[in-house]
């Protein structure tokens, strides 16, 4: 695998539709960025063709 992604369960074509079990319409980018910040694992729940899927993947601070 050659990505953090990759290596959470992502893959090129994926569409998120919820985030923390809610949809990404919930999820202004604010918001989003203090999740991240946060440095906690995120779910996300992937639309992979027909399939629907969780993954999950953790977060960090880039910058300490």
């Amino acid at each position: 695998m050659d990505s953090p992604a990759e290596a959470a369960g992502f893959a090129v074509g994926d569409l998120v539709s919820r985030i923390n079990g809610e949809p990404v319409e919930a999820w202004d980018l604010t918001r989003y960025r203090a999740l991240v910040d946060a440095g906690r694992t995120i779910f996300y729940t992937l639309i992979k063709g027909r399939d629907e899927v969780t993954v999950e993947a953790a977060t960090f601070s880039l910058v300490p």
